[in-house]
């Protein structure tokens, strides 16, 4: 797939992803999309429409890290993420990511969960690309985060 006139954003939160893991990826959209293409870290995946109404929709997909090595000590990695919307816009951000072993779990537990990031975005017109105007990390439990 090639994509042109994107705008590619690098974040400072490290999330923590286990290898040989299949993680849920879910997207949704206000006001309702149609999503054409995801992928994550060049590797596209298959997505499925959740639900739709007049107000949002959502789409689910898996990410697999089988076969992604651990990373080194000291070592982060920015996966791009990739989201082609009809009409030709897409947007691209990258997620910066630290792989451990699947029995890891030392590691995968120090910092909080991340529950979602939601980005909220902005079409530009003719030069088919989403900018993100404002992003916002959730998390799931009040535990200092150590990256």
């Amino acid at each position: 797939m090639s994509i042109t006139n994107t705008l590619t954003l690098t974040f400072v939160f490290t999330s923590k992803l286990s290898v040989d893991t299949s993680y849920r990826v879910d997207i949704s959209f206000k006001p309702p999309q149609t999503m054409m293409n995801l992928q994550v870290q060049n590797q596209d995946l298959e997505c499925a429409e959740k639900s739709r109404d007049s107000t949002a929709s959502a789409y689910s997909a898996f990410y697999p890290t089988f076969g992604i090595p651990v990373s080194k000590n000291g070592v982060r990695h920015d996966i791009p993420l990739v989201i082609q919307l009809s009409g030709g816009g897409s947007l691209v951000v990258s997620l910066q990511v630290k792989f451990y072993k699947a029995q890891d779990e030392k590691h995968s537990e120090w910092g909080s969960s991340l529950h979602c990031i939601e980005y909220e975005c902005s079409y530009i017109p003719g030069a088919e690309r989403v900018i993100v105007t404002k992003e916002t990390y959730r998390l799931t439990n009040s535990k200092p985060r150590l990256c």
